[in-house]
């Protein structure tokens, strides 16, 4: 009587990939039964298991997984490893996934740089927002209306959406923050509120109190 055997295992495709941060890549899972009879290999077969399968990343620092897809987060190597369980064993198989330095990078960049306003003077500020592509700019848009803006001192100047109004005598920072596929992008400039427009509340002798003799 013959005797039939067989040997299982899986297959996780591609075995080695790179994406850079931001993009994704798509694996699939084999499973492999080959047929011995009296120890000669008498059939071989293959079927897709990828949605029954389970993918995981040893570090999802750099790359995490959900269902079939791998995303990058962070430049580094991880270790993708695919499990599927047949007829109550775990069959598991390995992959490498490489994330390198995405060659977009982003810009947030608020105008005017500087400014000096009276007290119940008024300051509208623009705010853009830049691409470059391997340090090339790209694209340039306005996001004014999309930032939160802040006034590290509501004493001397507050906020309204872009507009900053000047409370009293002295200096703050204008902030803007902007979130672009999840990441917060900032700048900052300085505000004067002069009692005297152009003069620098830094100089003690500038506040129109005189310099006498």
């Amino acid at each position: 009587q013959d005797v039939v055997t067989h040997s299982y295992s899986i297959e996780l495709l591609p075995k080695t990939a790179t994406i850079t941060v931001g993009a994704s890549q798509e694996y699939e899972v084999k499973f492999k039964d080959i047929t011995y009879t009296n120890g000669v290999q008498t059939n071989e077969s293959t079927s897709d298991v990828t949605g029954p399968s389970t993918l995981s990343s040893s570090n999802t620092t750099v790359a995490t997984v959900a269902n079939e897809f791998a995303y990058g987060h962070a430049s580094g190597t991880v270790t993708i490893t695919a499990s599927y369980t047949y007829s109550g064993t775990t069959y598991t198989d390995t992959a490498t996934l490489t994330v390198s330095p995405s060659p977009y990078t982003y810009e947030l960049v608020i105008s005017p740089d500087d400014a000096v306003i009276g007290v119940g003077g008024t300051q509208v500020y623009v705010a853009k927002f830049i691409t470059y592509y391997n340090g090339s700019k790209q694209n340039e848009s306005t996001v004014t209306t999309s930032c939160t803006w802040t006034s590290s001192d509501t004493a001397v100047a507050t906020m309204s959406g872009k507009t900053a109004t000047g409370v009293s005598f002295g200096v703050t920072t204008v902030s803007a923050r902007y979130t672009y596929q999840g990441t917060v992008y900032t700048d900052t400039t300085t505000l004067i509120v002069s009692s005297e427009i152009g003069v620098d509340p830094s100089d003690p002798g500038g506040n129109g109190s005189g310099g006498g003799g």
